[in-house]
């Protein structure tokens, strides 16, 4: 991993804590912080992916782990991928950057499941 890939993983992991500053303080909706909080986590390396799961608030953890099975699981882990794609791109490009992001979101499905289990007991 390099510098860079390291410096933009930090900030990714702030932006995960600004995020819970900004639902805990009402400024965005449940949906508009899941959303954001999702992007962020698949970009995050994943050794920094804990740091992103403990800034979310224990009562938004449910909800946030529903809100990633009700996205994911219709299109088996493999979202739109647009909103990481610059400039034109091609069908081609979509397809390989879906197969590259979907281990990405299968691990933050399956880490949040565990975290939900934990706070709940289950």
């Amino acid at each position: 991993m390099t510098k860079i890939e390291r410096a933009i993983s930090e900030s990714i992991v702030n932006l995960c804590h600004k995020r819970r500053n900004q639902i805990l303080a009402g400024r965005i909706n449940f949906k508009e912080y899941a959303y954001r909080l999702m992007l962020d986590m698949v970009s995050v390396i994943e050794a920094d992916l804990p740091r992103c799961i403990e800034s979310i608030p224990v009562e938004l953890t449910a909800s946030f782990t529903e809100y990633l099975r009700v996205e994911l699981e219709p299109v088996d882990f493999m979202p739109d991928p647009r909103i990481f794609l610059v400039g034109p791109y091609s069908e081609l490009q979509i397809e390989n950057k879906k197969q590259e992001l979907r281990p990405n979101y299968l691990r933050l499905y399956h880490s949040m499941t565990l975290r939900n289990a934990e706070i709940n007991g289950s």
